[in-house]
């Protein structure tokens, strides 16, 4: 394996959050990512909701991929 980071977890997430059709704002929150811009400025929302969804469905991807492993 090459080197690897903690860093490059987050990446992952981030990827396959994309690839499973999470809207970009909610992949983001779910990195702990502010908000930028003018939405960063008047939108608090914490998406907690949005965030549960798409991190189970991210969970049952990564069972999947393991599985395919084992």
């Amino acid at each position: 394996m090459p080197h690897f980071t903690v860093h490059d977890l987050r990446r992952k997430c981030r990827t396959l959050l994309a690839q499973q059709k999470t809207l970009g704002h909610v992949a983001e929150r779910c990195l702990n990512h502010k908000l930028k811009g003018v939405e960063g400025i008047y939108n608090k929302h914490g998406y907690l909701d949005e965030r549960k969804v798409v991190l189970e469905a991210l969970a049952t991807t990564l069972e999947k991929m393991v599985d395919t492993i084992t």
